[in-house]
């Protein structure tokens, strides 16, 4: 085998892609070669295994070591039948000339190359793509409060009472909670997975120790989606509020509302 071909194997060893006879052939022959043969090898190989941090990581598609192989075959046929000589070798050998294994490794890093560099690009775009999503995802949220007012005096005044809903059905995964201040008009209740009922609308409603309605005072439906319903007015601590299903154009009362949440302010 010559040195060329033995450089050639370890390159391909390098890369995890020699078969099993190859391998094979490659570890006889570099376990023969003179010592300065060995560490050529070995530099080799570890300048190849020092390309591996430019590229990006990317899982090589599952295709690529077949085509390769294909490509190689096709390589051998043709050297075969245009009868390729051997070059110097360091130990006698009976395999065919080594040209296939130079278009081999030359195919191969094109390959390595062209991959990395299309996983790069989609890397870019996709990191492009998730900014500009999480933009637009921080632009809804900031609309759902009404104005950056409502929000910024959630987060920093002190006078911004927080209230959670509790659902009434303790299997329910419903969410809601209401942001009450004597400084704004309406109070922001906000709900999440608690879709209307059909023929139905989502009430809130001030209700007794009992838990009868005494006012009705907004109005929302939902699709189960995070909604807001802006409450008109204040509430004073110790009110409160239920959210009930009833039957579109009836009024709440007892009799028609199904109580679903209920929170007490403060």
């Amino acid at each position: 085998m010559s040195l060329k071909d033995l450089l050639e194997l370890a390159h391909l060893d390098a890369l995890g892609l020699l078969d099993e006879d190859d391998q094979r052939r490659y570890e006889r022959a570099f376990m023969a070669a003179p010592p300065a043969i060995k560490d050529q090898v070995r530099a080799e190989q570890a300048r190849w295994a020092d390309m591996d941090p430019m590229l990006p990581r990317v899982e090589p598609p599952a295709d690529l070591r077949d085509r390769v192989l294909a490509a190689v075959e096709q390589a051998m046929i043709r050297d075969e039948a245009l009868g390729g000589g051997v070059g110097d070798d360091i130990f006698p050998t009976n395999r065919v000339s080594s040209h296939w294994r130079t278009g081999a490794v030359a195919l191969l890093t094109c390959l390595v190359f062209f991959v990395g560099a299309f996983a790069y690009v989609y890397s870019i775009n996709d990191s492009m793509r998730t900014a500009i999503d999480h933009g637009a995802d921080e632009t809804r949220r900031l609309a759902t409060w009404g104005t950056s007012d409502h929000l910024r005096d959630s987060i920093f005044d002190p006078g911004v009472v927080h209230s959670y809903f509790r659902p009434v059905d303790e299997t329910s995964t419903a969410r809601a909670s209401v942001y009450v201040s004597k400084d704004w008009t309406t109070s922001k209740l906000f709900v999440e997975g608690l879709p209307s009922a059909q023929g139905a609308t989502l009430r809130v409603c001030v209700v007794d120790e009992k838990d009868n309605v005494v006012r009705e005072v907004a109005s929302f439906t939902s699709d189960g989606s995070m909604t807001r319903c802006d409450v008109p007015g204040t509430f004073t601590n110790g009110t409160r509020l239920a959210i009930v299903s009833v039957p579109r154009n009836v009024p709440s009362t007892a009799a028609s509302a199904t109580l679903l949440m209920i929170a007490t302010i403060g």
